[in-house]
């Protein structure tokens, strides 16, 4: 196997390109024949501190965080032949793939909201909002009663019409203003 053989391919999160191709780290000489066309075995292992399982579109792909280097080791391949290993090399990453920044705060603000924390901020929501309610109440029936208070004034008269106000007596007359009626038994009369 050469350099340029690609012996894997790993999707890339929040990178400029979609997936990076994985090649032998350095040439592997063939040590078996290839007599009637025996192969040696490949496999392929990713170093889980670089490459994660995620999923996309409801398939679950390998992935690696971009931004990515080319030469960038992401695991270890080993060539055997029936159970004996030949050769182990290190798995390298092909091409270069820079981060995109939006993709990445996408990608961020998805993994928070799929997360166990939401669960933790949904309930911390809710109990805002159940005090943001249980305040409005509590102000509309405060102000309900202090304008009822209002209406019944300071004098007691609590949850009591309220008295009609007073109107103002008319002062009372020294009799110069009243007019006399004639008293028809007597003879005098008055003068206008």
């Amino acid at each position: 196997a050469t350099t340029e053989d690609i012996v894997g391919e790993l999707r890339v999160n929040a990178g400029g390109s979609s997936y990076v191709r994985v090649v032998p780290g350095e040439n592997v000489e063939r040590l078996v024949l290839d007599i009637d066309g025996i192969e040696p075995d490949m496999q392929l292992t990713y170093d889980t501190a670089v490459v994660f399982k995620k999923e996309f579109n409801g398939v679950e792909y390998d992935t690696i965080d971009a931004p990515v280097s080319a030469g960038m080791k992401v695991g270890t391949i080993v060539y055997s032949y029936n159970g004996i290993e030949l050769a182990t090399v290190d798995a390298v990453v092909k091409d270069n793939v820079d981060s995109d920044g939006l993709k990445s705060a996408l990608d961020s603000v998805k993994g928070f909201m799929e997360g166990p924390l939401l669960k933790l901020l949904y309930i911390l929501l809710g109990i805002v909002g159940l005090w943001l309610v249980y305040s409005v109440v509590m102000a509309v029936i405060r102000g309900v009663q202090r304008a009822r208070k209002r209406q019944g004034g300071d004098n007691g008269t609590k949850g009591k019409s309220p008295k009609s106000p007073k109107t103002p007596k008319k002062p009372k007359s020294d009799g110069r203003d009243k007019k006399v009626k004639p008293d028809p038994k007597s003879s005098t009369r008055e003068i206008p």
